[in-house]
């Protein structure tokens, strides 16, 4: 059985590759951040999302660092050992549906079929 997780919140620039058979693949980071109320302090742990195929190629070319998104997918923990020999852990959530909540990457006025005039000769 998988383990299925959903995140909303901003996210760092996605960055897309491509496989050897041309599988697009975008992954990004999301924060998620913990108060401890005691210290009064927090501490963020980022959280890697890895987006396939067609919703990779989506995310890349509407997407932008701070972009709001919704997330869900199956989650996958990772342990490996640091140079400095203590454990490491990560978490990574493979994206089965992600939906671009805010934060849109702007579109030149040519490639939204929008004439480009200028802001200074208003018709009003």
């Amino acid at each position: 059985m998988q383990l299925q997780g959903m995140m909303s919140g901003r996210i760092s620039h996605p960055d897309m590759s491509y496989t050897d058979s041309g599988l697009a693949i975008t992954r990004f980071s999301m924060p998620s951040e913990e108060w401890d109320s005691k210290t009064k302090t927090s501490s963020t742990q980022w959280i890697k999302v890895v987006v396939f195929g067609p919703r990779a190629e989506f995310i890349n070319q509407y997407a932008v660092k701070g972009s709001i998104v919704c997330v869900t997918g199956d989650i996958r923990l990772s342990a490996w050992k640091r140079k400095d020999g203590t454990m490491q852990t990560d978490v990574e959530l493979r994206a089965n549906k992600i939906d671009i909540v805010s934060g849109f990457k702007k579109a030149e006025p040519s490639e939204r079929g929008v004439p480009d005039m200028d802001l200074d000769d208003k018709p009003f």
